[in-house]
């Protein structure tokens, strides 16, 4: 008996045959002669070396091997068959979903209201969001963990695969707690940020990099100020951290984006001060970033939604 030469065509062939009880009805249905359904029998019983029906002039009956087979053939062809619908369920599941890396400031408190707006209007699409800080989107994005990668920073130079297109520009601002004695009117000098402890994001993040400038500005006022000043930090792993670790700290100060420092100072947590003396401004670029020889139906979807969203945004604003 040679198993290894058994055909699953060959099998459902003699399922149907058995189903017809008539070898011209089982050719019909399966598109072969009855001919071409004599020669699948006959092979299946020299593969498996034994008779599998008993044929007259115009009948046939299975044998006991057949029955056995029969039942064995149908179990193997109704498994695959689940198979096979399961592994096509996969492959439209696959296509539809959009896996997208994106930075914390942006993915909790910018990019929200056009997630719930774009799964409205494309329900074709499901969205599979992973937060992360900018270094690390990139880096899936590189990797093809991802189709999509939406950063507050780009911090090396995109390769000739990579693309960015910019969404908004976002201030970065100073905040001090709401329960803090300075910055009340607005303002803050630099020598009272010195007994201050700065709450920092952790390296890959894209607020720390474009805030450097900012932060080296502020140092240089501090240390005209109080020459003898040691830098305290306390490095945190996303911006709501940082936000609830400032709000509930007195004595902390933090440089974070414009848009959850406005959240948190409209919940009266944060106050939004600028720092006396220190004329730069800060501001960094929110950008999404994709492979330009991988866009999909849903990826070009996608990126001309999100930039028609934040367009519109801008209109709004002006």
């Amino acid at each position: 008996m040679d198993l290894s030469k058994l055909r699953v065509v060959d099998m459902q062939a003699f399922i149907t045959l058995v189903k017809e009880r008539n070898f011209s009805k089982a050719g019909a249905r399966l598109g072969m002669t009855q001919s071409s359904v004599t020669q699948v029998i006959q092979k299946l019983d020299e593969d498996l070396k034994t008779k599998l029906i008993s044929r007259s002039s115009k009948y046939f009956t299975l044998t006991s091997a057949g029955k056995i087979f029969l039942d064995a053939a149908t179990d193997i062809v109704n498994r695959l068959g689940v198979a096979r619908q399961e592994i096509r369920k996969l492959d439209q599941e696959e296509r539809d979903k959009l896996k997208l890396a994106v930075s914390t400031t942006p993915g909790e408190f910018i990019l929200p209201p056009f997630f719930s707006q774009f799964t409205t209007s494309m329900p074709g699409i499901r969205l599979v969001i992973e937060m992360c800080d900018s270094k690390k989107a990139i880096a899936m994005l590189i990797a093809k963990e991802c189709q999509v990668a939406i950063v507050g920073s780009i911090m090396e130079r995109l390769d000739a695969d990579h693309e960015a297109r910019p969404l908004l520009k976002e201030r970065l601002v100073v905040i001090v707690s709401k329960d803090a004695d300075v910055g009340k009117e607005g303002t803050i000098p630099a020598s009272q940020l010195a007994t201050m402890t700065r709450v920092d994001r952790e390296a890959g993040s894209g607020t720390r990099n474009e805030a450097s400038a900012y932060l080296d500005a502020i140092r240089s006022k501090i240390a005209a100020q109080v020459p003898d000043h040691v830098d305290r930090t306390l490095q945190l792993q996303s911006v709501q951290a940082v936000m609830a670790a400032v709000a509930s700290s007195p004595g902390t100060y933090a440089i974070v984006g414009e848009y959850p420092a406005r959240r948190y100072a409209e919940l009266g947590q944060v106050r939004i001060v600028e720092v006396q003396g220190v004329t730069i401004e800060a501001s960094r670029i929110i950008s999404v970033v994709y492979n330009k020889h991988e866009v999909t139906d849903n990826v070009q979807l996608f990126l001309d939604s999100i930039e028609k969203y934040f367009e519109m945004q801008s209109a709004w604003e002006t």
